[in-house]
């Protein structure tokens, strides 16, 4: 952050790993296009994590909660396990 209270955008590498070796960038980029289809919360957080896999990130549990605009619904969650 400077002076004046304008916000300057971390670089690249700071957000998703440097573009040799390991890096979400490829993540980041299914999720902005093919991750934004699936509809089903179950199946989102399953290709996710395939995603992650792809790229060598070992995550053994997530849990996952996102607000909603749904009246009646304040949020959805999911919970994930590798184990099943």
């Amino acid at each position: 952050m400077t002076a004046g209270s304008i916000r300057i955008a971390p670089k690249r590498e700071l957000l998703l790993g440097p573009e040799e070796g390991w890096s979400l960038a490829s993540v980041a980029v299914w999720i902005a296009t093919e991750g934004r289809r699936i509809t089903d919360p179950v199946a989102l957080v399953n290709a996710l994590m395939a995603q992650l896999a792809e790229v060598g990130a070992r995550i053994d549990r997530l849990r996952f909660v996102s607000g909603t605009l749904h009246p009646q619904v304040l949020a959805w969650g999911a919970v994930w396990n590798r184990d099943g």
